[in-house]
């Protein structure tokens, strides 16, 4: 069914307010998984004082979880109740649903547990106007993935592109790179690969681990790579991070993060290494908008070229572009996603 710019904006309006009453209610319902971001839902839901669901997973063994029921896909009792689908693999276990006629409602979660925040009137202009804001292409793909997010996998659309090679960001080798999250130099090393080459990169990781991977590439890479263990972040401050290795997502700033990590922002940063960035890459575990509040200069004044993970929070998909278009009405946007789950979905800006 082929859905106007509206509907679809009001379809993942609705979705979300369905899923905020069926907790204010305390209603009952499953969670479907048992890793890690069904924990992090459970803590969440406990939050609010919500405790009457049960987990649902497709292995045998074992019937409770957390204190809660657990039973096996093939044995939910009653097929209509809604479910929240607390894993990476949403698509494959919605797929698995479907084939014992399974008929509820599923709400699929993101991985850091945001979709639970209300959507206001604002959250539904902002997220039309960028819709409208883009090319044929990414309209469709950022239907696609409203569709998904409200529960219709089958209409996710992965880009013919790899992730950051979008055809219409023109990356020269007169490029000055901010690499934030440069994570163990994957990025740098698929576009050399690719043929993209800069004139410099400067590659931000806050991560110990991840780090001293990334030094091990730069030693062995013909490119020029400046490594910082920092965060970026809208200042330079020192601020709590969780290294929690159990996925890559727990790797991230959070208050009630286990060490201290030093910070800095992509405007100070360049006027201290006297720099002009040209091309910003930013996948930064949820602290996009922050370092975006930290470049507001750089920005605004010389409009380097963009690639920023939208992903990682739910209105990202819309509070990022729209901050954007904000401090900049020049730049034309593109969307990209590169995985068939919730992840990686990509803002290009040019």
């Amino acid at each position: 069914m082929k859905y106007t710019d509206v509907q679809l904006v009001d379809m993942l309006y609705r979705k979300n307010h369905r899923l905020i009453e069926l907790i204010d209610n305390n209603a009952y319902f499953g969670i479907f998984g048992t890793g890690k971001l069904a924990k992090d839902t459970f803590t969440k839901l406990c939050n609010f004082k919500c405790n009457n669901f049960f987990f649902v997973d497709r292995n045998e063994g074992s019937n409770i979880f957390l204190d809660h029921p657990l039973v096996n896909i093939s044995n939910l009792a009653d097929q209509s109740t809604p479910l929240l689908i607390a894993s990476t693999w949403a698509k494959n276990i919605i797929q698995d649903l479907r084939a014992i006629n399974y008929t509820g409602e599923v709400f699929i979660v993101d991985p850091f547990i945001t979709v639970f925040e209300r959507m206001d009137t604002t959250d539904k202009k902002q997220l039309l106007d960028v819709y409208n804001a883009l090319n044929d292409e990414s309209k469709n793909t950022l239907s696609s993935l409203i569709l998904f997010r409200c529960g219709e996998v089958d209409a996710l659309q992965v880009s013919t592109y790899p992730q950051y090679m979008c055809p219409h960001m023109d990356i020269t080798e007169s490029e000055v790179m901010i690499d934030g999250g440069a994570y163990i130099g994957d990025t740098i090393q698929h576009m050399h690969e690719q043929g993209i080459k800069v004139r410099e990169i400067h590659a931000f990781e806050p991560d110990d681990e991840n780090f001293q991977a990334l030094e091990n590439y730069v030693s062995t890479s013909s490119q020029l790579i400046y490594p910082q263990q920092k965060g970026l972040w809208s200042s330079n401050d020192s601020l709590s991070f969780s290294s929690d290795a159990t996925a890559s997502y727990g790797r991230k700033i959070e208050s009630l993060g286990e060490k201290t990590i030093e910070t800095v922002s992509i405007d100070e940063y360049s006027k201290s290494e006297l720099i002009i960035p040209t091309l910003i890459k930013l996948d930064v575990e949820g602290a996009e908008l922050q370092a975006l509040l930290g470049a507001k200069n750089t920005i605004n004044s010389t409009k380097p070229k963009l690639l920023i993970s939208i992903y990682h929070i739910h209105s990202d998909l819309w509070k990022i572009p729209t901050y954007i278009k904000q401090l900049n009405p020049k730049y034309k946007f593109h969307i990209g996603h590169h995985r068939n789950s919730w992840m990686e979905t990509v803002l290009y800006c040019h």
